[in-house]
Parts: structure tokens; C-alpha cells; sequence
């Protein structure tokens, strides 16, 4: 799609590639498999975590659990309780933030490898950090650009605002009087809201059909928590506390399945464009 599909999925890279588990990672703290099961597990419950690392002649080689500690008496020993590192629960520390949460879906920590080492590990109350919050917000935002780029393919001019209840207009034409007051080059289209530019996917049939939607009510309701997302992050609001982890993954997702249908859309077009294009024959 020429440069400017370059500068988008150069985006996109940035976003989905460069921020990885390193940015969000916590060192591992390890006991000795020598310790006694009470001072791990009170090196545990002082700190607040779920999991201590197990070391062996310095080296880390497993994990026990908390809720494992808890329910054996102090006879016990951290060998009887120790699992080793098995291969689906490590990453390399080049793992996207993205691919890590994914991969938290189904377990409750993964374990970062460092060079020869695992040292670090990510959990999913990791996935409050402003790593991955910057991660949400700035593909939320891609989506909202690419939104803004196809309205303007499909509905060029003020055909779009027929899709738009006189109040949303209105606010949008606040925006643009007050934002023209600042000399910035605008148009009235730049100053619609996600959910203005939501509203005209969701209303426009052709539109509507590009994007494939099981049915209206369930794209407004993906597009409505994606708002929804967007504004928490905006205005530094818990995540948690309104979506729980595998719902928050859930939202990733579609983003990721809006983002390519946007991008084969986006495509498609510029397709078409270079079609109209007489070809200039060599003489």
C-alpha cells in the first residue's frame, strides 16, 4: 500500500514488537533447596508473592508455590515441593508483551530466559503496568486512525455526517471551531470521537460488511468496551477492576482481528487506485 501502509504497520511494529516481557518482567527472589519450608514460607507471605524461585549452588532451577507451602507442615522440605522449569511456561526475554499475554490465558506466571538463565519471571497482575497499558492505548489508536482513513475513502466530503445524531455533530463542531482557534489544519471529520466513528461503521451497510461483524449488536458491543479500554488508559483508571485478565485479553484480540481486517481493507483500496491508473506504454 505504498508508504504510508509502511508508516502504519511500522506503527503497528512498534507497538506489537518492541515492547517485550523485559519492559514489564520482575527479578526472580530464590531461596536455597536447603531452606527450611518456614523461612520460605514466611520470605513469601512478607513479600506477597505466589512464587519463590528454588536455587541450587547459586543457580535458579525451579519454583515452589505458595498455595503448595501452605498446605504442608514445616517437616516438609522445598525438595518435595520444588517443579522444575518446563518448557511451555518460558519465554525468551525478546517475547512481545502481546505474546506474553496470551500466553498468561492459560497459565497463572511465565519465566523469562536470559542468556542461559531464567532470572525474571511475569505475572498477570503485571499486566497493570504502564508497559502494557502504553501497549492497549497505542493500538486503540492505530484502530481509531485507521477508522478515521477508511470514512474518509468511503464517505468522502460531509457525506459521513448523515450516520451522526445532531448532538454528536454539534460536539464535533465545537471541537473544530475551538481547535481552529489554535490554527491547527483540520477538518471536521479529525475532531469525531471513537464513538463517532464507530457509529458510522456500525451504520453504514457497506461499511458494516467490510468489517465482517458477527451481527450489529455484537460489533457495537466490541467497539462500545474498546471505548471503554481506551478511556480507562486515557484517564489512568484501574483495568482490572472493570475487565478481568482474560476478558482484558479477549479485547486485545479483536483489536488484533480489527486492525488486519482495517489493514486488508486499507489494501484493498490502494489496490484499486493503482487499477484506475492508466498505464503509460513505452514507445
Amino acid at each position: 500500500m505504498g508508504n504510508k501502509k509502511s508508516s502504519y504497520l511500522s506503527l503497528r511494529c512498534l507497538f506489537e514488537n518492541d515492547l517485550t516481557v523485559n519492559h514489564i518482567s520482575e527479578d526472580i527472589v530464590a531461596c536455597d533447596i536447603n531452606d527450611s519450608i518456614e523461612k520460605a514460607r514466611t520470605t513469601m507471605v512478607k513479600n506477597g508473592f505466589h512464587c519463590l524461585g528454588v536455587a541450587k549452588n547459586g543457580r535458579i532451577f525451579g519454583y515452589i508455590r505458595r498455595k503448595d507451602v501452605e498446605e504442608v507442615d514445616e517437616h516438609a522440605t522445598i525438595s518435595s515441593l520444588v517443579r522444575i522449569f518446563e518448557i511451555g511456561e518460558i519465554v525468551s526475554e525478546t517475547t512481545s508483551i502481546i505474546e506474553a499475554m496470551f500466553l498468561l490465558r492459560e497459565k497463572d506466571r511465565i519465566f523469562v530466559l536470559e542468556g542461559d538463565e531464567i532470572i525474571s519471571l511475569v505475572t498477570r497482575a503485571d499486566m497493570q503496568k504502564t508497559p502494557v497499558r502504553l501497549l492497549i492505548f497505542g493500538l486503540i489508536s492505530l484502530l481509531e486512525m485507521h477508522f478515521l482513513k477508511i470514512i474518509r475513502i468511503y464517505h468522502p466530503g460531509d457525506s459521513w455526517q448523515k450516520y451522526l445524531t445532531d448532538s454528536r455533530l454539534e460536539k464535533a463542531e465545537e471541537i473544530y471551531e475551538f481547535r481552529l482557534q489554535t490554527n491547527q489544519e483540520i477538518d471536521l471529520l479529525d475532531c469525531l470521537h471513537f464513538c463517532d466513528k464507530r457509529d458510522i461503521i456500525l451504520n453504514d451497510k457497506q461499511l458494516f460488511r467490510l468489517f465482517d461483524f458477527q451481527s450489529k449488536n455484537k460489533g457495537k458491543q466490541i467497539l462500545r468496551e474498546l471505548e471503554k479500554l481506551r478511556d480507562l488508559i486515557a484517564h489512568a483508571q484501574d483495568l482490572m477492576g472493570t475487565f478481568d485478565f482474560l476478558k482484558l485479553i479477549s479485547l486485545v484480540n479483536e483489536m488484533e482481528i480489527l486492525l488486519r481486517k482495517c489493514e486488508e481493507i486499507l489494501e484493498n483500496e490502494e489496490k484499486k487506485m493503482k487499477d484506475r491508473i492508466p498505464r503509460i506504454s513505452k514507445q
